[in-house]
């Protein structure tokens, strides 16, 4: 696998276009549209944090390659599904030409991210001062996304909704730009990346090699190992979606746009 050096090049061009937006040479670029702008630091910050997480299991996947332990059947599509989400994320958030739909998306991400750490409060019996200190921080984070989701026109009772992944996938600037086939083929990525997470022996026949079988009563068992093809196979796949996003974050923080393409 030849990503090593692509993956630090990239890395180190985010920390290049981070230092040049903060200049402010005057650049007239997405990002300098959008900060000027209610919300507008939400689809950086969002589309950075997956970005980040997303080389943070590249980094292990890649040292699990490398190792001595050795390629396993399950392990390494545990790492290979955060990578291909995270790069999701960050395209969905960032891909639209427009400044207030980028804006809405980032926002629509914290407003999700605020709405699941809250369902996960939720979980606990929270009493006396905790309780009141959590309601009270929820409330006032809250009242500033709903104020934010005015201005952008936003409505609130959706503004905490999951993107449809299967929809929004194939609509990728970077996933149409290899084809309708492709985007057919990331969805199926996707699944059985998602399969292979959760345990779905499915998914696990499907990616591996068996041999040595043995007929026992009411089944057969067998050895299994990684299929080299289907792991190289996800593992491009997965490494373009966080590429594809770590090159439209630099693009939106370093190239200058048309004005018009900013409203």
């Amino acid at each position: 696998m030849q990503f090593r050096g692509a993956m630090d090049d990239l890395e180190n061009q985010i920390g290049t276009a981070d230092e040049f937006h903060l200049r402010k040479s005057g650049v007239l670029t997405g990002r300098f549209i959008d900060e000027e702008q209610i919300a507008g630091h939400r689809p950086y910050f969002s589309a950075f944090a997956h970005i980040a997480g997303g080389f943070e299991h590249f980094d292990i996947l890649w040292n699990l390659i490398n190792g001595d332990q050795g390629i396993t059947p399950r392990a390494p599509y545990s790492l290979m599904r955060p990578i291909f989400e995270h790069g999701f994320w960050a395209q969905w958030i960032l891909c639209s030409e427009v400044s207030q739909i980028r804006r809405q998306r980032g926002l629509r991400s914290e407003v999700l991210d605020r709405k699941q750490r809250k369902a996960w409060l939720d979980c606990y019996n929270l009493s006396g001062e905790q309780k009141a200190t959590a309601e009270a921080d929820h409330k006032r984070v809250t009242d500033i996304y709903k104020a934010e989701c005015a201005s952008l026109h936003l409505a609130w009772k959706t503004a905490g909704d999951k993107p449809n992944l299967v929809v929004e996938l194939p609509k990728l600037p970077g996933v149409i730009a290899f084809g309708n086939e492709f985007g057919t083929i990331s969805v199926g990525t996707w699944r059985i990346l998602s399969g292979l997470t959760h345990g779905g022996q499915y998914a696990l026949q499907i990616m591996s090699e068996a041999s040595h079988e043995q007929e026992i009563e009411r089944g057969v068992r067998r050895v299994i190992a990684i299929d080299d093809d289907a792991f190289l196979n996800n593992a491009r796949i997965s490494l373009f979606m966080l590429m594809e996003a770590a090159r439209l974050y630099i693009r939106r923080s370093t190239e200058p746009v048309r004005r018009c393409a900013a409203t």
